[in-house]
């Protein structure tokens, strides 16, 4: 896997930090560390199991309003692997969702701080939930459209 903060959970293609699993759950999660991005061999994420998959499933999300991006703005940047293809298509799928979201969202694809998603190369697609610091998305080159919006939508 690939080094980050500790205390994040998956689930599924999904990364919540403890404080989100805390919300939707309870307590009682085990000891991971790791950025949820990765093979998910020896990374340290905690993977949770399938009935807490189940529940989430039919979650409305995070409700609470600190996981909102402030003005509506959502700014991301690729990690130096990411290769052109796969970035071409991430701009047209955002540009395209834009549009499906009445422009009430604004993706800009720009470094701001730390709450800019990492977009990376990796096997398979996974994403951190919603307004957080150090978020990140994992993308393989295969993501077609309806991935990388569906993993984008794990981040508002």
């Amino acid at each position: 896997g690939l080094p980050a903060p500790s205390g994040l959970i998956t689930i599924g293609d999904m990364i919540l930090t403890r404080e989100q699993h805390h919300e939707l759950y309870g307590a009682g999660v085990g000891e991971g560390a790791g950025d949820g991005i990765g093979d998910g061999a020896g990374d340290g994420v905690q993977a949770l199991d399938q009935s807490e998959s189940n529940i989430l499933a039919f979650s409305p999300g995070m409700e609470d309003r600190k996981y909102r991006w402030p003005n509506h703005q959502v700014f991301y940047y690729f990690e130096n692997n990411v290769h052109e293809s796969l970035k071409t298509r991430v701009r047209q799928t955002l540009r395209n969702l834009r549009k499906k979201l009445d422009g009430c969202i604004d993706f800009q694809e720009q470094y701001r701080w730390s709450h800019s998603i990492k977009i990376r190369h990796v096997n398979g697609c996974v994403s951190t939930l919603g307004y957080v610091t150090n978020p990140n998305m994992g993308l393989a080159y295969g993501c077609g459209a309806r991935e990388i919006e569906h993993e984008f939508l794990h981040s508002l």
